[in-house]
């Protein structure tokens, strides 16, 4: 006999219950067979992978609430304490959110390594008023189908299956609940966070822009900017949040940067600690630490006299000197080895490098005198050729989708390499179009086109000023020898993603 309403172990499970007390499937794991869920119509259903240790927790939980319930309301006068009412989620069940945070766990943690998903979805099946945590897990949903481009993203509605939208909807309609803008905590900052990745990734700049404001916002008000919040370091909390703190300061530098608005953060004394042990955590920090500390090289000023109001002039003005400049260059074209890492956390840290080489080049053709011949590759008006050169050659090791994961944020490094590219094709003089540095770069423009093509898609706002420019710049389309280049193998499948979206490979144009 098959009961409808399941046991709490058999529901967890998501296996049939036979109703008794003990059930079958409780009584042979030498489980506690209670009943103490509230019955729904359209109850969201278990993990799909679960433990008997799970079970006892969520039970020991469950009793643990309903005695505080129960000595609230004898305490209470009158017993006329309003009783709280469970969130409707919907049509989205805990099946739904599971999906999508295992696919961030896996795919997008080391690009954001600041929620713990595991135990954010314990959160979920244990606790149904828990508004905050519900809407963290909407937002984070509708990042990952965002920045990944899973096909949830592209539709209003899909059939047997949850959108993007649709999670957005749920994470508004959830802070309707509580007054999230005067709560100041962890859960609330991300869920900011997480909702400008939306809609960044959705092409919604300035939306974008004011959810990064409020999650920046919400950081200062948890004191993030003063380095003594963080003592001690050591401490889980703490690590959390220095982790948190420069997300934010590198998520700000890039988008303030691009779109020419102020900067509110600066340098914090303390970079997240690195494990001793050799784990996968331990590889993952180690990324982020040097990914990090590529983007304190990029000095607020120095970032604010690119297309902000600083003006230009004399390099000094800001106390940078040509040999600071050169040493500057000359440092981001030293790589180290991190072949040991995952290929998004490569690919990550190497676009990034030459991002911010062209970001140099280009505050350097503002403040001091360049050369198509100079010795100094730092003051060559060609160096964006080079650079672009190097980012495709780097970029053949990888396979589409550890480039493609990167969503927003790549597009926006391509489309800087490109323009500068195009910068360069345009006022070269025609005395030095045959320099060497030259050779392949307009190929080489045609392949970074074809890039943010491929992460951004046929609407990526990126692409169509890239090829308004070229239109404009009369850069024809080269006749190119096209090279397929297929993926390189991995031991751990979980680290590619080269199943999204359809590429199985690279073609980039034979540059040499």
């Amino acid at each position: 006999m098959r009961s409808s309403w399941r046991c709490d172990g058999c529901a967890i499970r998501r296996v049939r219950c036979n109703g008794g007390k003990p059930c079958q499937e409780c009584q042979k794991r030498s489980l506690a067979c209670t009943f103490l869920r509230v019955q729904r119509k359209r109850g969201p259903k278990g993990p799909r992978v679960s433990t008997s240790e799970k079970i006892k927790q969520m039970q020991e939980d469950l009793y643990s609430a309903m005695l505080t319930s129960a000595s609230a309301d004898e305490n209470s006068p009158g017993n006329s304490s309003p009783e709280t009412i469970p969130p409707q989620h919907a049509e989205i069940t805990h099946e739904d959110y599971i999906k999508y945070l295992d696919i961030f766990k896996e795919r997008l943690y080391s690009v954001w390594p600041v929620v713990d998903c595991d135990e954010l979805i314990h959160k979920l099946l244990i606790h149904e008023a828990d508004y905050e945590s519900y809407a963290l897990a909407a937002s984070l949903c509708a990042a990952t189908i965002a920045q990944m481009r899973l096909p949830e993203h592209d539709t209003q509605e899909i059939d047997g299956g949850v959108t993007s939208s649709q999670f957005i909807e749920e994470v508004h309609r959830l802070r309707q609940h509580f007054e999230y803008r005067e709560i100041v905590s962890i859960p609330s900052l991300l869920t900011s966070f997480f909702l400008h990745i939306f809609y960044a990734n959705a092409e919604k700049i300035r939306s974008a822009g004011s959810l990064l404001r409020e999650a920046i916002g919400c950081a200062f008000g948890l004191r993030m900017h003063e380095s003594e919040s963080y003592l001690p370091t050591f401490s889980h909390e703490n690590q959390l949040k220095i982790r948190i703190f420069w997300i934010l300061f590198i998520s700000e530098r890039t988008y303030c940067i691009q779109n020419d608005t102020p900067m509110m953060l600066q340098p914090i004394e303390y970079l997240p600690e690195v494990p001793n042990d050799e784990t996968q955590d331990r590889k993952l920090l180690s990324a982020f630490v040097s990914l990090t500390q590529l983007f304190v090289n990029l000095d607020g000023e120095f970032a604010r006299s690119l297309y902000g109001r600083s003006g230009k002039g004399c390099g000094s003005c800001l106390g940078y000197h040509r040999d600071e400049m050169s040493t500057a260059q000359r440092d981001l074209c030293t790589e180290k080895d991190d072949s040991d890492l995952r290929e998004s956390q490569q690919v990550d840290i190497a676009v990034t490098r030459q991002w911010i080489r062209t970001l140099l080049w280009q505050y350097t053709v503002s403040h001091f005198p360049v050369s198509c011949n100079s010795e100094d590759p730092a003051f060559s008006s060609l160096l964006p050729a080079q650079i672009a050169k190097e980012t495709l050659s780097t970029f053949n090791k990888f396979s589409p989708g550890a480039i493609k994961v990167h969503g927003y944020g790549m597009e926006l490094k391509l489309f800087r390499l490109g323009d500068a590219l195009l910068d360069v094709l345009v006022c070269v003089p025609p005395s030095s179009s045959g320099h060497t540095m030259l050779l392949g770069a307009r190929d080489a423009l045609h392949a970074l086109e074809h890039l943010i093509l491929m992460v951004g898609g046929g609407l990526s706002p990126f692409l169509q000023g890239l090829r308004d420019r070229m239109a404009k710049s009369n850069i024809p389309v080269p006749w190119a020898r096209w090279l397929t280049l297929e993926p390189p193998e991995v031991e751990d499948d979980s680290n590619s993603t080269d199943s999204i979206g359809g590429y199985a490979s690279l073609r980039f144009p034979i540059l040499a």
